[in-house]
């Protein structure tokens, strides 16, 4: 029947990276990185705690981007933050997150009129500084060397190189190790020295 819904079970035995990987769609990464609960999220501005609201039947724009990867999104929201300025014969040049987070706060009325946006803007700040704090970008490129390259010796040491670095959670080298023993569950020595500096580390 139209809109019933479907269960669909999967066996993580069968498939054990996907879970470890980190996700950059926009759903996935608020649920992640800040936490959603009952479709509203915590965010901080200005030292403030604010909820915010995130579900695709009363929102529009988080109905047609919550799949949408961190970069597509980017774009959607500086394209909607383009659409303001032109209605309202402003010019003022944005060109990263933080020049539309200092456009929102800038204008009291663009909050009013595009509320929406501007709780969009602030969730990509917040996004954004999550990201660079635990640098997750860097993670991230660890994680598909060691999935999808074929350069085992350099995924070792990259992997390596991340357990090292003290600005990433112990959750990200968790996964990285997880990963490196899925991807080479031959090579029991790598494995083993990986474990070890896991251990080092805390």
């Amino acid at each position: 029947a139209e809109g019933a819904s479907q269960l669909v079970i999967l066996d993580r035995r069968d498939d054990p990276v996907t879970p470890l990987l980190s996700q950059w769609t926009y759903q996935a990464m608020i649920h992640e990185l800040i936490g959603i609960k009952n479709n509203r999220v915590r965010i901080h501005e200005k030292g403030k705690a604010q909820d915010i609201v995130v579900s695709g039947s009363g929102d529009g724009f988080f109905k047609d981007n919550m799949y949408a990867n961190y970069g597509d999104l980017g774009a959607s929201v500086k394209a909607l933050v383009d659409e303001f300025q032109q209605q309202t014969k402003m010019s003022k040049k944005i060109e990263s997150i933080d020049d539309m987070a200092r456009f929102v706060e800038s204008y009291p009325e663009f909050r009013a009129k595009s509320g929406n946006v501007s709780k969009h803007v602030a969730l990509m700040s917040e996004l954004s500084s999550v990201i660079s704090q635990r640098r997750l970008m860097a993670a991230s490129q660890v994680e598909q060397e060691v999935v999808c390259g074929t350069d085992r010796a350099g995924a070792f040491t990259q992997v390596v190189d991340a357990l090292r670095n003290p600005q990433l959670l112990e959750e990200e080298r968790l996964k990285l190790v997880l990963l490196f023993a899925l991807r080479y569950e031959n090579e029991q020595g790598q494995i083993a020295d990986l474990t070890e500096i896991l251990m080092q580390q805390g």
